[in-house]
């Protein structure tokens, strides 16, 4: 009953809010454009030669996502306004990724999130890549704030909007972990540099008043999408603690070293404030009235098994992937998947979840199963990457249909996660993906 309270809280607060366009659900649905597109399944791992063009396919429209970013003057609609001017020069330029590159029209048409640009860092960083590598990191030190965050996205385009007092810590962390990895893949001391100076504003973020319920976790951030359009996410408040940011956090801090009184805060605060011990998940987060139950796909057990594999926590691991296996589980259309949320979300309902895919929760529950030792699960993700890039690509689509912001368009963090598991699945290496084995 307690829970339930709090659940209500959360939703109460969610839906005060939920207008504009996360109160809607359109578009295309992929679950009925897959009817009739059998050749399409038929293109997974087994056959070699249609995987094989598939992932090629996959790998240029990565490519294809990246522009130049170089001598550009950007701005933050806020009180008082923000200006930022960016000037790369230099044998390489600077560079991001355009998040989804399909759409032309609105709020999400050139933007690029600073997540997805940490994501194609990691994949370039990873694959040996340097000139891409450095392009992208080069962007991202430009724009880092001066307490060392950085803001949640920007434009690619005419308008200049860079939400630089947008500050989710959970999209720092990551940021920091890919500067990181990179900077010591390949010899650059900017990129450490910088990620340091994001590691200490997390630290900053980091709860150590003895005695309280979320003692040593990090709180998930502040500020507004712009000062026009409060409403894009009325909930983010400096006294809550997302699970999701609680993981990326700890991987950052797993990696970089940090030592002493923080390293084991974030993971006792976890399995002893988050973790649902008679569900076998984590819950979504916590903040000043309690805890907040909800089911997000990511949080309770593919980002949450990932995290947990990490921590060496096999059992609990295992418990997290079954538990999401079982309850996200859907269909649309011949697609079998999984659902983002089994509750309410920024305005999407649990009505609206009915047959809604989430190809890039996908990705990583397989990621999740491939490193449990269930290649066949690993497997039926890559299956189905192949057959929705076929159906909607270049690229593969975030969701299988549109649903508040989530969008049935080939997007570059759906597609990197697939690649992340098909170069891990193809035993090319363990991905930087919740991975701290190699040291920094």
């Amino acid at each position: 009953m307690r829970n339930n309270t709090y659940a209500a809280i959360f939703s109460i607060c969610a839906s005060v809010f939920s207008i504009s366009f996360h109160s809607c659900t359109s578009g295309k649905d992929l679950g009925i454009k897959a009817s009739g597109k059998e050749a399409c399944f038929k293109k997974g791992v087994d056959n070699k030669p249609a995987f094989d063009e598939s992932v090629r396919t996959a790998e240029q429209f990565i490519q294809n996502s990246m522009i130049r970013f170089n001598n550009v003057k950007l701005h933050d609609s806020g009180l008082p306004p923000l200006d930022m001017v960016v000037e790369l020069k230099g044998k390489v330029p600077g560079s991001a990724v355009i998040s989804y590159p399909g759409i032309k029209t609105g709020h999400l048409a050139g933007r690029s999130f600073f997540q997805d640009n940490a994501l194609a860092l990691l994949w370039f960083a990873w694959n040996g890549n340097r000139d891409a590598a450095k392009s992208l990191a080069r962007t991202m030190i430009s724009l880092q704030n001066s307490d060392g965050s950085f803001g949640y996205s920007f434009s690619t385009g005419s308008d200049g909007f860079y939400n630089m007092r947008y500050i989710k810590t959970g999209v720092v962390a990551w940021v920091a972990y890919s500067l990181l990895y990179y900077g010591f893949s390949m010899d650059d001391s900017r990129a450490v540099d910088a990620s340091a100076k994001a590691i200490n504003f997390i630290k900053d973020m980091q709860n150590l008043e003895s005695g309280g319920p979320e003692y040593g976790l990090v709180r998930n951030g502040f500020g507004s999408w712009s000062q026009g359009f409060q409403e894009f996410d009325p909930c983010l408040l400096d006294k809550e603690y997302k699970t999701a940011t609680q993981f990326v956090s700890d991987m950052l801090f797993k990696a970089s070293g940090v030592t002493g009184l923080r390293a084991g805060l974030i993971e006792d605060g976890m399995m002893n404030r988050m973790w649902l011990k008679d569900e076998g998940r984590f819950a979504e987060g916590s903040f000043e009235f309690g805890i907040d139950v909800r089911r997000n796909l990511d949080t309770a057990g593919a980002w949450g098994a990932l995290w947990l594999l990490m921590t060496e926590n096999s059992d609990a691991a295992s418990r997290s992937y079954t538990y999401s296996a079982g309850a996200f589980k859907t269909t649309s259309g011949p697609i079998a998947g999984y659902k983002p949320f089994l509750d309410k979300f920024n305005g999407i309902s649990s009505e609206d979840n009915e047959g809604l895919i989430s190809f890039e929760g996908g990705f990583a529950m397989g990621l999740a199963a491939l490193r449990l030792g269930d290649r066949e699960q690993a497997k039926k993700a890559l299956d189905l990457g192949s057959a929705m890039q076929c159906i909607a690509g270049p690229g593969i689509p975030e969701t299988s249909r549109d649903a508040g912001d989530l969008r049935a368009s080939p997007s570059v963090s759906a597609t990197l996660w697939f690649l992340f598991l098909e170069r891990e699945f193809s035993g090319k290496g363990k991905s930087p993906i919740f991975n701290v084995e190699r040291k920094m």
